[in-house]
């Protein structure tokens, strides 16, 4: 970069070349005209011509004098006419116009009769009297032929006027409707105003005589005008000729006296510019060769930004100069101090000046040009020229260019002169080198940074790495990773010989030649290898399965560099494929026993051996219910256990204490564990804690199942309750084998059951503890297996407590409702299954309802036409229109309650069905008693009254609701409600003004088997502010309590 500027200082030749100029012009001066005849006779020529010209110039200003007043009046003359014409054209115009305006009104008027036009007609007729009576003066001033033909036009007007116009406008006051039709037809008034246009046309016509006439009066008299201003010009130019050539005799003698002083003081300033020149280039050199000395010192930017302003101060002798980095550039700015720029001005108070304005020096950038600002000719007031101001001397910014982008601004403080157009390019080239110099350092100063991060992720890579040199494979470098997966590795080795070759195998254990190791094959084909499974043994005996990668390094040239070899240990791989076998074996063992029982008990009911006994077909029946009630435990723990690692299962939390929650669940395991003793020990004053009911329920029960299975008969399980600190401990106790202290973390694995003795099988998938340990966690709570006294094992788990002042949920008592008859009660089923249709045909009829089964959704809104049921049951999955978008179509029309009965259980799904206007979700599979206890609630809320005496009627502002007709109006206009969405708002508006609980409405409305299902209620809510809030988003009657529930205003 500095080898050309270097060359060119050294190069002298240009300065020997303006000494010889300057020689060469000093000997070149003019001889004097010495001649002086001639002189004389040059200065008598001179004056002969001087006194002519004086001559030429009387005569034309005589001319001048005398001819312009004549030809002035003429003009004026032929001006006047002009505008009299014009003037006279113009009314004429106008005639024609207002008595077009006043046919249109008369027209207008007699059409609408609206008085609008009866002022136009008004208007119009009055301007055309005035216009007639300036126009008749007009005439007679420009050309008294005019005035009788003008004369003539005023009565062809006043003519249609009081025959057509007045008498259009009379006829149409008096409401002869049928007379102004004839007088139109007739043409009467059409001929008269033709009569006026024929007229017209003829005084139009006289006018452009007239003003042909005028023109070629106009066109004679420029004519003139031009001769005579041609004639003049002449004579002028005659005159000016000769005074020129006179005054030019004249001059000779002056300009050649003094052309010798001029060429020699030229000459002189020549020399002299050219000498200052040498002088300024020879700095400029001096400069640019000192910056590039400077850089030449070291590589690190803080040390050549230094001597690059170190170099330009003392060659410019500057009283400071400055470097103003960008913010990817580097620290910003640097400064080198040299002297204050004037004696009351301390050095460390320009540096911080300078610091404390960078940002502002910066800002000059974006102009991309140089800056000269002096604070003795500062006129605008910008931050640049306060700065100066502040300094209090003169400031010269060079912006600095890298390659791609500004990269700073050099500011020179008190430079010697004012820049000008000579120092243009000496500026661009030193602000070019500097900007090249950071940029060079900025770009060293980047690869060290991306040299020491590659060594970083080098060093700290899981996998190991070792990058070998072509061309026989001798090892470089080596990661920390590679040490310690292959053992201690020789450096600058070669692959071909090195003791790793000889201990790698292929799959199945086969020795793998050196020649055939992914990294020496890189380096003989020049193409990279992926995933290339070995096994490589380590020197103390240990085999580590590996996954070696390979890729070629290649230089800028093409040529092959290198190898990179990446290898991954895949043991944490291998372990889980085989967990991953056993899993899939487990539950392919806990799917096909149920199914082998289920299948051989279907198979004996069909045989025709027991078909006569009652007795064997109630104990396959109930094996067949058994196992499948097995499949749905194992299907549905998981999907639980899928959501909870997923983090999607969402938990309705209520706050509660927990006794009674615990007494009902020892009160549920006495009735199905009769063999089996169930003790509590749960304190009384328990703090209350934030749970969600049902998934503690379901703890509680795996524990106690867990301790069921492994407890002798007449075994002792108790369950206890104590708060230690800020928690609630629960635990479990059994008096089973125990489970031994290495396994009583791995017991909360999935698929694992612990190897404890037994006099007795014990059945189970080993999701039970691990759904156990995610719902707990997702309360915030730890579950942990102890060794109680005694032995046995005891099962804890703890929840944090809440203040024992915290308001507790305390669901109210739902209204009992009439029992729902279910003689004739009409069901329509919507399932494209046969083999379902005939369960709910058969399970509906055996229940009392009267069942239409169809497995199309076009076919089911065909029937809907002419059969009206009480409830439907719709299939999310339907042949031609999925079963949301059916709801969705019924829900338009009818308040039908509607169920979806479907396979998919996610939440979102839930949801779904609920927003297209269902009002219950169940999930295949399903018990048939627990549907058609679903199937008689909706029934029932749909056939629901009001409570014996209750007030029929309810207002709230101005929404009314009719409980015995079971109506909602809204400002007067019924609102079509579903039965889910009448249950809430009803329920709300009996308690108005009370803030109930999502567990209240929930049990009111659903009944208890809905405890915690709050989506349920969150879609209904949703649906049923837009129905009836004039704004949902900020609702007047259904308010939110958070934290709680919902509250309906009071009135």
């Amino acid at each position: 970069m500095f080898g050309n500027l270097q060359s060119t200082i050294y190069n002298r030749k240009w300065y020997y070349g303006i000494v010889h100029a300057m020689v060469r012009n000093t000997t070149s001066v003019a001889h004097p005209w010495g001649q002086g005849a001639a002189a004389h006779q040059r200065i008598r020529r001179a004056r002969n011509v001087l006194l002519v010209g004086l001559i030429f110039e009387v005569l034309v200003l005589l001319l001048l004098i005398t001819l312009p007043p004549v030809l002035s009046d003429r003009a004026d003359t032929i001006r006047q006419h002009a505008d009299t014409l014009q003037r006279l054209s113009d009314h004429h115009d106008q005639v024609d116009g207002l008595l077009q305006e006043m046919r249109a009104a008369a027209r207008g008027y007699a059409l609408t009769r609206s008085e609008i036009f009866l002022e136009q007609y008004e208007t119009a007729q009055e301007r055309v009297t005035l216009t007639f009576t300036e126009l008749e003066p007009i005439a007679r001033e420009l050309d008294p032929t005019l005035e009788p033909q003008i004369i003539e036009l005023r009565r062809l007007v006043r003519t249609w006027q009081a025959e057509s116009g007045d008498r259009q406008i009379t006829l149409a006051q008096e409401g002869q409707t049928s007379l102004i039709a004839q007088e139109l037809v007739s043409g009467t008034s059409q001929a008269l105003f033709a009569a006026f246009r024929l007229q017209s046309d003829q005084v139009r016509s006289a006018l452009l005589t007239l003003r042909l006439e005028l023109a070629q009066e106009i066109s004679q008299a420029r004519t003139l005008q031009l001769l005579v201003t041609s004639g003049l010009s002449i004579l002028g130019l005659l005159t000016i000729g000769l005074i020129i050539v006179g005054f030019r005799q004249s001059l000779w003698l002056i300009r050649d006296l003094e052309a010798a002083h001029q060429r020699s003081a030229h000459l002189a300033e020549q020399v002299a510019q050219q000498l200052r020149s040498a002088e300024i280039r020879h700095r400029q050199l001096t400069v640019l060769h000192a910056v590039a000395t400077a850089a030449t010192r070291s590589v690190q930017r803080d040390e050549v930004l230094h001597n690059i302003l170190t170099a330009i101060g003392e060659t410019l002798d500057l009283s400071a100069a400055a470097l103003c980095l960008t913010p990817t550039s580097g620290k910003c700015p640097q400064a080198l101090i040299r002297r204050a720029p004037h004696p009351h001005a301390a050095p460390e108070e320009l540096a911080t000046l300078l610091h404390a304005n960078a940002e502002t020096l910066l800002a000059s950038l974006a102009q991309n040009q140089t800056h000269y600002i002096d604070p003795q000719t500062v006129t605008n007031a910008t931050p640049l020229a306060d700065l100066a101001v502040c300094i209090g001397a003169p400031l010269l910014l060079l912006p600095l260019h890298g390659r791609s982008s500004a990269v700073g601004l050099l500011v020179l403080l008190d430079p010697l002169r004012r820049p000008d157009l000579n120092d243009r390019p000496f500026l661009h080239t030193l602000a070019t080198e500097i900007g090249l110099v950071i940029d060079n350092t900025l770009l060293f100063a980047t690869v060290q940074a991306e040299r020491q991060r590659l060594q970083a992720v080098f060093e700290h890579s899981p996998e190991g790495i070792v990058v070998a040199e072509a061309p026989d494979g001798q090892i470089a470098l080596l990661n920390p990773a590679a040490s310690k997966l292959f053992g201690p590795l020789e450096p600058n080795a070669s692959l071909l010989h090195h003791p790793l070759a000889g201990r790698t195998h292929q799959p199945g254990g086969y020795p793998c030649v050196p020649e055939d190791l992914p990294m020496l094959r890189t380096l003989h084909e020049g193409r990279a290898t992926y995933a290339v499974e070995l096994t490589i043994t380590r020197p103390d005996g240990r085999r580590i399965p590996v996954l070696a990668t390979s890729v070629p390094l290649y230089e800028p040239h093409g040529a092959l560099q290198g190898v990179v070899g990446v290898f991954q240990d895949i043991r944490r791989l291998r372990e889980l494929e085989r967990l991953r076998s056993d899993v899939v074996a487990l539950v392919n063992h806990e799917l096909r026993t149920p199914l082998t029982t289920i299948r051989g008990s279907a198979e004996s009911l069909l045989s025709n051996s027991h078909t006569n006994d009652p007795a064997h077909i109630r104990s396959f029946a109930q094996i067949i219910k058994q196992q499948g009630e097995q499949l749905q435990e194992l299907l549905d723990n998981m999907l639980q256990l899928s959501q909870l690692e997923a983090g999607a299962l969402r938990l309705q939390r209520q706050s509660l204490t927990l006794p009674p929650l615990l007494r009902s669940v020892i009160a549920h395991a006495r009735e199905h564990m009769p063999d089996l003793r169930l003790q509590a020990d749960v304190s009384a004053d328990l703090a209350p804690v934030s749970i969600d009911v049902r998934r503690i329920e379901q703890v509680l029960q795996n524990l106690l199942d867990n301790a069921a299975k492994y407890s002798p008969p007449n075994g002792v399980i108790t369950i206890s309750a104590q708060r230690s600190e800020q928690q609630i401990v629960v635990s479990v106790r059994d008096q089973g084998p125990g489970i031994p202290p290495d396994e009583r973390e791995r017991v909360f694995d999935r698929f694992y059951q612990a190897a404890r003795p037994s006099t007795r099988p014990v059945a189970g998938t080993g999701l039970g503890l691990a759904i156990c340990k995610a719902l707990i966690e997702a309360h915030n709570g730890l579950i942990w297996i102890d060794e109680p006294p005694g032995g046995g094992t005891l099962a804890c788990f703890s929840l944090p407590a809440l203040p024992a002042d915290t308001l507790v949920d305390a669901p109210i008592t739902p209204t009992v409702l009439a029992s729902a008859a279910r003689d004739h009660a009409r069901i329509l089923v919507l399932d494209d299954d046969a083999a379902l249709q005939h369960l709910l045909e058969r399970g509906f009829q055996e229940a009392g309802f009267s069942v239409q089964i169809s497995g199309e959704a076009q076919e089911a809104m065909n029937l809907l036409n002419s059969y009206t049921p009480d409830l439907m049951i719709i299939d999310l999955a339907l042949p031609g229109m999925d079963g949301l978008s059916l709801c969705r179509q019924v829900r338009q029309w009818s308040s039908i309650p509607i169920i979806m009965l479907t396979a998919s259980a996610t939440e979102q799904d839930v949801i779904k069905g609920l927003r297209a206007g269902a009002d219950d979700y169940v999930t295949k599979p399903f018990r048939m008693q627990e549907l058609i206890a679903r199937i008689d609630a909706l029934l029932r809320r749909a056939q629901q009254t009001t409570t014996p005496g209750e007030a029929s009627l309810i207002q709230l502002d101005n929404l009314i609701i009719d409980l015995s007709h079971h109506r909602i109006t809204l400002d007067q206009q019924e609102i079509a409600l579903t039965p889910i969405e009448y249950q809430i708002l009803t329920f709300l508006a009996r308690h108005a003004g009370q803030a109930l609980s999502h567990e209240q409405i929930l049990q009111a409305v659903w009944g208890q088997g809905y405890s915690g299902e709050n989506n349920y209620l969150w879609v209904h809510i949703a649906n049923l502010r837009k129905k009836i809030e004039p704004d949902p988003r900020h609702p007047r009657f259904i308010l939110t309590e958070r934290g709680l529930g919902y509250r309906m205003a009071r009135q």
